[in-house]
């Protein structure tokens, strides 16, 4: 049965009269577009533009961006972007942001949400024009909740543009290929359709051109677009699937053939070293189009279009150019690189995504498997729609686009990703969009199934809500993949933020429950338990734009160092291991400093005025080292930071050194709680430690082991910390001193007091007792440091007490 108000298969939500069907008007709000849209825009205002300026810029994430852009901003917009080595899009728009609205953390970030809110609206618009209207508001909100997008959007990344110019061009071509009938008159024009898509195409081919380059912002959407019309509706749209596949070979063309060249400079023979395995993939792109414009002939007559185009594209890859010097190429909005400068495998664009688009992540499988659950009609006059008519068959075919175009949009994509991180860099992955939609689209198909067997079920709910709880166990051990979902480089996580990965497993574990309960009962029980899944995820975006990103960002951003820079007084500022863009964006005119004796030398260059630098934490050591070595004193006045700290030559009146080491490293005996004694290779003589005796699981857990230093003991080695027992293993491997004052500074007669905090997890450790074991280890398959002397286990570990975890 066809539902005429959007064109689509009813899967059951639009019957009425029968047995177990429920009426659509239960749904409310999500049944009517305008009141539905102006619900969820309402939501995704309030999460994604509040408070945009609260916190400091990131470093080096967002510093590097904006730095550019405030660069660009002083000048030609248009000459920025031709000399740039970035697509251009991003940056112009925070440019002409910081020149209008003026230098601040807000004034960056704006473009980025109001691209953000478009990126949702032309989400919601997608849905409708693919004829899903109840599903519009739902992947709007599934998007909105995940961590790359509501993150992604707060803070100046660049990543967005891509994903609004991918939604737009995959809305845009499937409106303009095969746009909806009116509503009532299948028969009816539908010019007024097509108008908007051709727009919404153009633009967003022009953003994804901008912001990603010609393969993946061209060719991704215009190749799903055409897959999903040549599948679902064989023997028709020829004409389409000829513009797009035309479109999409074009989107190709130049960089691979950028790439061929390159190939071919590589060796003195061109095609014939280097280049020699690419040029044969080359030719065997032409021989498959053949096979396929001529073999597949006779069941879909769009398939020569394919596959002539394919032809095409391998017989003009072939016919290289002269030369190409290795540089930015615009077409692929990044530097190619052959041979490839890094290892692409299968999963690579694959694996971040679990964590990029948790909670939702766990949906995902059942929601991608469920768009293939319908039977494919061969050719129109199939049996199975012969008796629905002409428009019914028209129908029931465009039902089958609908649900194809999300399919075949995350597939080519993928595919085109693993190709670009192969021969110029990672992207963040631009189809967020399709899988909003999968996951919208299955949304609707458990709203509006009667019973807990046709859509999900017990055995689907378990298997969702056990994936959850799974990615929540894995955030817990890299709280960073939630934190840093929307950075293109790992974000490195604040060590004092014990909590927050507590916070994801209890986030995970709720969100699991309720999705199983919702997706194994039935009727308005079910209903209600997946409206609470969509409210989990909604309150954990808020958590996380408006508690987490704060907390974050007191340790990743320069902001919180300036403004104490400030209440002290000011004066002269170095900066050394860390980068200037920062004090560029916040207007202190620094200098960069380029040794540690250089930074002693500008703290001392007048003796009578205070001076300060900003420096890495992990430069901590090199500077101990320096000013024990040359008498010349520094003092800690801010260490509310855990990657830059702020030194001076002298303190103020009523202030204290924070410096960590003036406790933690010592040239008298520490008297610790519990005596221990081990020797380390004649290197290290441990002389005790503190631990509590017992602790509950969840708890923070604080370890100090007491060192004598021997003799040097050389560079990197870690100390690691065993819990054994209970048949599991846990561990505290960590870099001395919190990686402030690695081994290569310890210095001989001193005393090293390293203090480790760890989080017990409730997931992982059972309860019970647990033998703790120590020693020190260079990281890899390193040797362990040899235990000459002291209780230890044959494995060169040295046993300490007990722990109880209760």
């Amino acid at each position: 049965m066809t539902d005429s108000e959007n064109g689509t298969i009813d899967s059951g939500a639009g019957q009425k009269g029968k047995k177990g069907q429920i009426p659509p008007r239960w749904m409310g709000w999500l049944d009517r577009p305008g009141v539905s849209l102006l619900i969820v825009m309402g939501a995704a205002v309030l999460l994604l533009l509040p408070f945009l300026g609260r916190s400091g810029l990131w470093d080096p994430q967002e510093v590097r961006l904006v730095d550019q852009a405030k660069d660009a901003a002083a000048g030609s917009l248009v000459e920025a972007a031709r000399k740039g080595t970035h697509p251009p899009l991003p940056m112009l728009a925070i440019a002409y942001s910081l020149r209008h609205l003026g230098t601040s953390e807000w004034a960056a970030r704006l473009p980025v949400a109001l691209t953000g809110l478009l990126a949702l609206l032309a989400l919601f618009l997608t849905a409708l024009w693919l004829g899903r209207r109840r599903a519009a508001p739902l992947a709007v909100l599934v998007l909105l909740g995940t961590p790359v997008f509501f993150l992604g959007a707060r803070q100046a990344t660049p990543h967005l543009f891509a994903v609004l110019g991918h939604i737009l061009a995959v809305g845009g071509l499937a409106a303009l290929s095969w746009p909806r009938p009116p509503v009532g008159d299948p028969s009816g024009s539908r010019l007024g359709e097509r108008l908007l898509g051709l727009l919404a195409a153009v633009a967003g081919l022009t953003i994804g051109y901008l912001s990603l380059g010609a393969d993946l912002g061209i060719a991704a959407p215009a190749f799903a677009v055409a897959t999903a019309l040549c599948l679902a509706s064989p023997g028709g749209h020829e004409a389409e699937v000829a513009l797009l596949s035309v479109l999409g070979t074009a989107g190709l063309l130049v960089p691979l053939r950028l790439l061929i060249s390159l190939a071919a400079t590589q060796g003195s023979a061109p095609l014939l070293t280097d280049g020699r395995r690419l040029s044969v993939a080359v030719g065997l792109i032409g021989l498959g189009g053949i096979f396929l414009a001529v073999g597949a002939i006779r069941r879909w007559r769009s398939s020569p279009l394919l596959g002539t185009a394919m032809f095409l594209c391998g017989v003009a890859l072939l016919v290289h150019l002269p030369k190409y010097a290795g540089s930015y190429s615009p077409f692929v909005g990044s530097y190619l690189h052959l041979p490839p400068n890094r290892e692409a495998q299968v999963d690579t664009v694959l694996r971040p995504l679990g964590f990029q688009l948790f909670p939702w992540a766990a949906l995902l499988p059942l929601a991608l498997s469920a768009l293939v659950r319908f039977p494919m009609p061969a050719k129109p006059d199939d049996e199975a729609l012969g008796s629905l008519g002409r428009a019914g068959r028209e129908a029931a075919a465009r039902a089958i686009f609908a649900q194809l175009v999300p399919l075949s949009w995350f597939a080519l994509t993928y595919v085109l990703c693993t190709y670009h991180s192969a021969i110029a860099s990672d992207v963040p992955f631009p189809a967020l969009g399709a899988l909003a939609l999968c996951s919208g689209f299955y949304l609707d198909r458990l709203f509006a199934s009667p019973s807990g067997d046709d859509a999900g079920g017990v055995t689907g709910g378990l298997c969702a809500g056990l994936l959850a709880v799974l990615l929540g166990r894995d955030l817990f051990l890299f709280p960073e993949q939630y934190g840093g979902a929307h950075l293109s480089e790992a974000l490195h996580w604040p060590a004092p933020l014990t909590t927050i990965p507590s916070l994801l497993v209890a986030l995970s574990m709720v969100f699991g429950l309720l999705l199983f309960a919702g997706m194994a009962t039935r009727g308005r029980l079910r209903r209600g338990l997946l409206t609470g899944v969509v409210g989990v995820s909604l309150l954990a975006a808020g958590w996380g734009a408006y508690a987490m990103v704060p907390a974050i960002s007191q340790h990743v951003s320069y902001r919180g160092i300036y403004t104490k820079y400030k209440q002290l007084g000011g004066g002269a500022l170095g900066t050394y291991g860390i980068s200037r863009a920062g004090s560029k964006f916040y207007g202190q005119s620094s200098v960069e400093l380029t040794s540690i004796a250089g930074v002693f030398d500008f703290l001392y260059k007048d003796p009578g005025k205070r001076s300060f630098a900003m420096v890495g934490s992990q430069e901590l050591g090199p500077l101990d080292q320096h000013s024990r070595q040359h008498g010349r004193a520094y003092h800690v006045v801010d260490d509310s930071n855990v990657q830059f700290l702020l030194v001076s030559n002298r303190l103020g009146p009523n202030e204290a050194d924070l410096n960590p080491l003036l406790r933690l490293v010592l040239d008298k005996e520490p008297k610790p709680q519990h005596e221990a004694h081990a020797n380390f290779d004649g290197r290290i003589q441990l002389i005790g430690y503190d631990a509590p005796a017992e602790v509950s699981r969840g708890q923070d857990l604080t370890i100090r082991l007491y060192y004598k230093v021997l003799q040097p003991v050389g560079a990197g080695y870690r100390v690691f910390l065993h819990f054994d027992g209970a048949g599991t293993r846990w561990n505290g491997d960590h870099v001395p001193l919190d990686g402030k004052f690695p081994s290569s500074y310890w210095a001989t007669g001193t005393y090293i007091i390293d203090e480790h905090k760890m989080t017990t997890s409730r997931v992982g450790q059972p309860a019970g007792s647990y033998q703790m074991l120590t020693g020190f280890w260079p990281g890899g398959d390193g040797a362990r440091l040899k235990v000459i002397d002291g209780p230890q286990d044959g494995e060169n570990r040295v046993k300490l007490g007990i722990l109880r975890v209760k």
